[in-house]
């Protein structure tokens, strides 16, 4: 009878417990950290890609290269109390995303294009962080040019050559194509509680007109605890999406009075750190 006792009770021991053993219940909880300090990281050591390509209306990849001029490069900030911002300009280079570090993403990084047909920066081994009303300021900028030199668009300009004998060799408008990373926090999921998810924003692509991208980014930590016996907390980080906006401006072949500094591109997306944080917690 005590033998027997004893296996009733482990039954239903494991009966009320089998969510537990199986931690198919966790506790969760998720809020938001706004007060926090401006900050520098490293965008390669965070893994945060944007990838970018062009695209025509049929969603068909186009490898512009030689034909189009896209120019990412990141802005170096730091506040000079007499005139504000002085800002230094640095070229990057970019490639095929599967010839760059994203190539190796994790199985958590989830994105419905194949890399072969993304470009991406390469060697992003570069500081990214502040705000522009702090002491300094690093953020990334991706910049389409229609001719060489940067000048504006003219058919019969022989800097805008290439551009032009492709526009007329084609049956197609074309789009300027990024993705960008969201957070998802999946509390059931044992083994990979985030996934980045990678969704994506086009952009027609116009001569008379300028487009001006701005992509915050903010961070994602989860402090998991998936120790039954006693509570050992461990903090994962990832980066997501926080907003984004744009700026659409006509361009008339007037100089506008109000703007001092001359657009000479028909397209950029700025990306910014938002420096506030979104926590999680779970408990299994």
């Amino acid at each position: 009878m005590t033998f027997i006792y004893i296996i009733v009770c482990i039954i239903i021991f494991l009966g009320f417990s089998y969510e537990d053993i199986y931690r198919l219940n966790p506790i969760s909880s998720k809020s938001e950290i706004t007060d926090i300090k401006p900050r520098i990281i490293n965008l390669k050591k965070e893994k945060i890609w944007i990838p970018f390509r062009i695209v025509t209306d049929e969603n068909k990849f186009v490898d512009h290269r030689g034909i189009l001029y896209i120019i990412p490069y990141y802005v170096e900030g730091i506040n000079n109390k007499e005139i504000g911002m002085e800002l230094n300009y640095h070229i990057l280079s970019y490639k095929l995303c599967n010839e760059t570090e994203m190539g190796n993403k994790p199985d958590n990084y989830k994105i419905d294009v194949p890399l072969n047909e993304l470009f991406c920066i390469d060697k992003d081994d570069i500081p990214f962080g502040g705000n522009w009303s702090g002491d300094y300021i690093y953020y990334l900028a991706i910049s389409l040019y229609l001719c060489d030199e940067g000048i504006y668009f003219n058919s019969s300009d022989l800097r805008c050559v290439k551009a032009n004998n492709f526009f007329n060799s084609i049956n197609s408008s074309l789009s300027f194509d990024f993705y960008y990373p969201i957070v998802q926090f999946q509390p059931t999921n044992y083994q990979i509680p985030l996934s980045i998810i990678y969704k994506n924003y086009f952009y027609e692509l116009s001569v008379y007109s300028y487009k001006l991208e701005k992509l915050y980014i903010q961070e994602h930590v989860l402090s998991d605890d998936k120790n039954i016996i006693r509570n050992n907390y461990q903090n994962t980080s990832f980066w997501g999406i926080s907003s984004l906006y744009g700026d659409d401006y006509y361009l008339s072949e007037e100089e506008d009075p109000m703007i001092k500094n001359k657009i000479n591109q028909i397209y950029t997306m700025e990306i910014y750190m938002d420096y506030g944080l979104i926590y999680y917690t779970r408990t299994i």
